[in-house]
């Protein structure tokens, strides 16, 4: 690497933990403590604004990744991450087995429900969804349900779209519904919010689908 006169290259290619970078910060911050915020030496905001916290957490994120799995692969396992960088939400799986590579279908189905198209996906994609609940239809609400492992919490925000949609649905249509139902319930975890899925359902228009809560009340 050949630099112009004036400038000197102090270090190359050195792990973050070990750079001279690091050092100084070290250094600097044992000695000055908070003083160096209070005495305005250093910028509030240079050390904690949400750019630096995502970059100081991504950062420590890798390292525990990269430290888990090489911790299982010295083990004689096998660690498994997904192969694309994750937004919010980064799943893991450590096998330690010494014949962990003859788990094809465990292997295979991390690859298929994580890897491929994991929580993380579908958090995004849930994020998404959400802007367009009021002008979703019939079968739009069915998918988003299946897609979800019939999450009640989203079929809480969807609700109001389908009380709309109720009146023109076939008899069909009511019947999957009505089958759906029980599998939302399943879901449903209540942890003292003040709204309810039962008293939702309840006090709506809900066209005779609702005798099945009975049985869940």
């Amino acid at each position: 690497m050949t630099l112009p006169k004036s400038l000197y290259l102090l270090e190359n290619q050195q792990p973050f933990s070990q750079s001279l970078i690091w050092q100084l910060q070290r250094d600097y911050f044992g000695e000055a403590g908070i003083d160096a915020w209070r005495s305005g030496e250093v910028p509030h905001y240079i050390t904690s604004n949400p750019v630096e916290g995502k970059t100081y957490a991504e950062l420590v994120l890798a390292f525990l990744r990269d430290l888990s799995g090489q911790y299982c692969a010295r083990q004689g396992g096998l660690a498994l991450f997904p192969r694309h960088q994750q937004a919010s939400l980064d799943l893991g799986c450590l096998l330690f087995l010494t014949d962990a590579t003859t788990y094809r279908e465990t292997i295979k189905a991390y690859e298929r429900f994580v890897s491929d198209f994991g929580p993380d996906d579908y958090f995004s994609l849930k994020k998404l969804l959400e802007q367009h609940f009021a002008t979703l239809t019939y079968r739009d609400i069915m998918g988003v349900l299946r897609l979800s492992g019939y999450d009640a919490r989203i079929f809480r925000q969807m609700l109001p779209r389908l009380f709309e949609l109720l009146p023109t649905i076939t008899d069909t249509q009511r019947w999957n519904l009505f089958l759906a139902i029980p599998r939302i319930w399943d879901t449903y975890y209540p942890l003292g919010e003040e709204a309810d899925l039962a008293d939702d359902l309840g006090d709506q228009p809900f066209q005779g689908l609702v005798i099945i809560l009975i049985f869940y009340r």
